[in-house]
């Protein structure tokens, strides 16, 4: 793959755009609840409107982790250790989705509706109407291959490249260039992903507009490789702006606006702001659980609430509230043992919190 693959010569379409799903949607809101993946999503499969051509795409880090409070790390460490977390399955960051025309405040809009893979998995285990290019990559990101699953998107960018007039391409070019960021992210070649985060950006801002949701995805991924390189105010602009645009989509007490509150927290905490900090963790753990409680969790959305429930208590430590940050850390190891496994190095390092509030706590 070239290092701008913008500016790549267009490759010619290797496969035939697949057909949309004729197989009723309205199943999905039973089994997941009422959208912690995508509200709109069944709506309109329930009106029995067409949506666009299925897509395959790769979230990203999304949430930053403070990790443990006895290895005090560099931002760049808590990346690159986030980014371990999740690299050793990174089909939960897999989603599945459509295209579908929305109205946003009287306008009419493209929403980018995706259900992680896991969950879209269990619901659907034998999706006959998945193209065949989409199960090729699943399959690629379930090994782990991430030189070809690089190869996979960089295919399919060059096609929605060379006929980017064409259907939805316009849009789903940002999309693809995002995904393949976090593959070279996944791969420990961050310095490859930074451009094509830029022009991702750029062309999803172009088609979705400045504050849509899709935009914010990728201000969100770019807002974490500037926190990584202690860039933590031009971090914080993004964090703020992706925010703002995931406000304006599903308003401010959806389970979404947590990760931008999150990351908003860990840059409070590296800018020395911890008051600022708590008030922001706080906020998305509430946002996180309230959700939790109420619709289908995919393995990644438990991860993020662990993440969060992790940096709330490490910023209750910092303003010396043990007791209150020991309860969170065992309600934080609890959801990792639930989806990582005892001997995760996330679980360790929260055991190795809990351990030193212990110490400081007083019955």
């Amino acid at each position: 793959m070239s290092s701008n693959p913008i500016a790549s010569p267009p490759k010619t379409m290797t496969g035939a755009k697949p057909k949309a799903r004729t197989k009723p949607l309205s199943v999905m809101t039973t089994i997941l609840g009422e959208c912690m993946c995508a509200e709109p999503f069944f709506r309109v499969a329930e009106r029995g409107r067409a949506p666009s051509a299925q897509f395959l795409t790769i979230s990203g880090i999304e949430c930053i982790s403070l990790g443990a409070v006895t290895n005090e790390s560099s931002a760049k460490r808590r990346v690159d250790d986030t980014v371990s977390q999740l690299a050793s399955r990174p089909e939960r960051l897999a989603s599945i989705g459509y295209l579908i025309d929305h109205e946003m405040k009287g306008e009419p809009i493209k929403l980018a509706d995706s259900i992680p893979l896991d969950v879209w998995e269990k619901a659907y285990p034998e999706d006959k109407n998945m193209a065949r290019s989409i199960r090729k990559t699943i399959q690629i990101i379930k090994n782990a291959d991430f030189p070809s699953a690089i190869k996979e998107f960089d295919r399919l960018f060059q096609s929605q490249f060379s006929h980017q007039k064409r259907g939805d391409n316009p849009y789903f070019m940002g999309m693809t260039l995002h995904s393949l960021a976090v593959l070279y992210i996944l791969m420990g070649e961050s310095e490859k992903a930074m451009p094509l985060l830029r022009n991702a950006l750029e062309m999803k801002e172009q088609a979705f507009g400045n504050e849509h949701p899709e935009v914010a995805i990728t201000q969100e991924e770019l807002g974490i490789q500037l926190f990584a390189r202690e860039e933590f105010d031009d971090a914080l602009e993004l964090f703020q702006a992706a925010k703002r645009g995931t406000e304006r989509a599903y308003g401010t007490d959806h389970p979404k606006v947590a990760m931008a509150l999150n990351n908003i927290g860990c840059c409070n905490f590296h800018l020395g702001n911890s008051l600022a900090g708590l008030v922001s963790f706080q906020q998305a753990r509430d946002l996180q659980l309230a959700a939790m409680r109420s619709n289908a969790k995919a393995d990644l959305d438990l991860i993020h609430v662990a993440t969060t429930l992790g940096n709330l208590g490490y910023m209750m430590i910092r303003l010396k509230q043990y007791e209150d940050a020991r309860a969170i850390f065992e309600e934080a190891l609890l959801v990792q043992q639930s989806v990582l496994g005892d001997d995760h190095q996330a679980c360790r390092d929260t055991i190795s919190n809990i351990d030193f509030t212990n110490a400081f706590h007083h019955e």
